[in-house]
């Protein structure tokens, strides 16, 4: 998708010495996306589509991805399974973004990003399958 490709251009991931900026998963950099893309292939195959593509990992096998058939923002969890975080790349990081700017969220640089219902709003959704 054009947002997920416009985020690489501005930044390729996240650096390695802060906390994850995605909930519990750190932004991956074009490789990292690349070598995970792989990894959940050769794991699960075609339960794994190829339009899926990991954008966050959280180095437990449980990963943040954008559907690039529907341009949806998912947390795949491997206990748990698929849950919808945004309709879009852009969606999701603008109402980061938003809340940041309305003090809903904090960054702490051990934690990442912190509010009172940040599990709830941002890093979480809906199951989906």
């Amino acid at each position: 998708p054009r947002d997920v490709r416009a985020s690489l251009l501005r930044h390729d991931g996240q650096k390695n010495d802060l906390a994850p900026l995605c909930g519990p998963h750190a932004l991956l950099d074009l490789g990292g996306i690349e070598a995970q893309w792989s990894v959940m292939r050769e794991a699960l195959g075609d339960a794994w589509r190829p339009a899926w593509i990991p954008v966050g990992a959280d180095g437990a096998g449980n990963l943040l991805y954008v559907d690039a058939d529907e341009g949806a923002v998912r947390d795949y969890a491997h206990e748990e399974g698929h849950a919808t975080w945004g309709p879009s790349w852009a969606a999701w990081l603008r109402s980061l973004a938003d809340a940041l700017e309305a003090g809903e969220l904090a960054w702490d640089r051990e934690y990442g990003l912190m509010g009172e219902d940040a599990d709830a709003d941002f890093f979480g959704g809906e199951e989906w399958e």
